[in-house]
């Protein structure tokens, strides 16, 4: 592949940001209605000279935490996310191929500045301990490599569109940092203190498993148009991902909906809320700004459209309508592709799928990984359209 000869910088002209800050359960963020995640026009540039890119930073300790899109660890105990693994689905009659190789050569700096949002100091990173931190905050170790492997490269992705929007508008609350410690706008992070405590007496071996895998993909992103692509990724799909156009408003050609049959096989994809009917007059009164509700609940809620993938765009509260998030947000349900039944005395919501469902899910990679698909093979199924650019530090 043609490399360029780079001076150590990235320059991001008119990147983007892949989420806002999130309300979805505790890693999937997103608000009920979104503001505009990307722009019309986006460009993704290098210059030979940005020497201000990175300025150089005093060593600092690592630390923790930062924002992505749907993970297991952080909607489960830690005890659960241990016992979890997924089914070992069958062998597709007809296995994705790899992503094709792009024309883009990047090099990255030789630390990331990252802000921990905890203490307020901003720490320089590597790119090896920076993905090693936010892989094993967003996949469960127990997962097959390969998936962990895949999860890092769409966390490293999901960074560096991240750092762009950070240099075409930063904020000021990252007090000079591209990225943060604050999972409600950017990836969950674990510092290896952290892993060591998580993971107790196993700590030797998930690290070896971890550094493996990161070592690995490190050199490696998802690019479309010779830009980082907006990497989504979710706990589990409902056997169907959904695109970025029914969730969020805005079509992008590898956020796509696409078949992952492996989830519907998995028993991690079901889940239920039942809520008595004078808590769910309570909340849904105040969803739908002060709505007067039928004397019936079972015509409280009244679902009037779905994307394809079955999530709920619409509903009607009362004769109100509210949007499905809302009502995910107010349940506090796993995801927005729920049926409702009632029985008089509660409402049950049965629930399929965790996160918003766009892109990778976690869940169906591990089930593809084990499967004999790799980490080239699962990205290209669920990022369609997108390319693998390498990347030298």
């Amino acid at each position: 592949m043609k490399r360029h000869t780079i001076a150590r910088c990235i320059a991001f002209l008119g990147a983007m940001a892949l989420l806002p800050a999130l309300p979805l359960a505790a890693s999937v963020r997103l608000p009920a209605a979104s503001p505009d995640l990307w722009p019309e026009k986006t460009s993704f540039s290098f210059q030979p000279s940005a020497s201000a890119w990175l300025p150089a930073l005093p060593d600092a300790e690592l630390s923790s935490s930062a924002e992505s899109a749907d993970s297991p660890a952080a909607e489960s105990s830690d005890a659960e996310i241990s016992a979890v693994e997924s089914a070992p689905a069958e062998a597709p009659e007809t296995e994705p191929s790899g992503l094709p190789q792009s024309d883009a050569a990047l090099t990255l700096p030789s630390a990331y500045q990252v802000l921990d949002a905890a203490s307020g100091t901003v720490m320089a990173l590597s790119p090896f301990d920076y993905i090693c931190g936010v892989t094993a905050a967003e996949i469960p170790i127990t997962f097959h490599p390969e998936a962990i492997k895949a999860q890092a490269v769409a966390a490293h992705s999901y960074a560096l569109r991240q750092m762009g929007l950070q240099l075409q508008n930063p904020d000021p609350d990252l007090k000079g940092a591209y990225l943060s410690t604050d999972p409600a706008h950017f990836q969950a992070y674990l510092s290896r203190e952290e892993r060591q405590t998580l993971w107790g007496g196993q700590f030797e071996q998930n690290e070896s498993v971890l550094e493996a895998a990161v070592s690995e993909v490190l050199g490696c992103i998802l690019v479309s148009g010779e830009e980082p692509v907006a990497a989504a990724f979710h706990a589990i799909s409902s056997g169907r991902t959904e695109s970025a156009a029914d969730v969020w408003g805005r079509e992008l050609p590898y956020l796509v909906a696409v078949d992952s049959p492996e989830d519907a096989e998995n028993p991690q994809m079901y889940s239920e809320v039942t809520v008595s009917a004078a808590d769910a007059a309570a909340i849904l009164t105040g969803c739908a700004g002060g709505v007067s509700l039928p004397e019936n609940p079972a015509e409280w809620i009244a679902v009037t459209s779905r994307t394809e993938s079955g999530t709920v765009r619409t509903a009607k509260v009362g004769g109100t309508e509210v949007s499905g998030d809302t009502l995910r947000a107010a349940f506090g349900l796993a995801s927005a592709n729920f049926t409702v039944s009632c029985d008089g005395e509660t409402l049950t919501f049965a629930v399929k799928g965790r996160g918003h469902g766009v892109g990778m899910s976690q869940y169906g990679a591990d089930a593809m990984a084990q499967a004999g698909s790799s980490w080239r093979e699962i990205l290209a199924r669920y990022y369609p359209g997108a390319e693998i650019a390498e990347v030298a530090s």
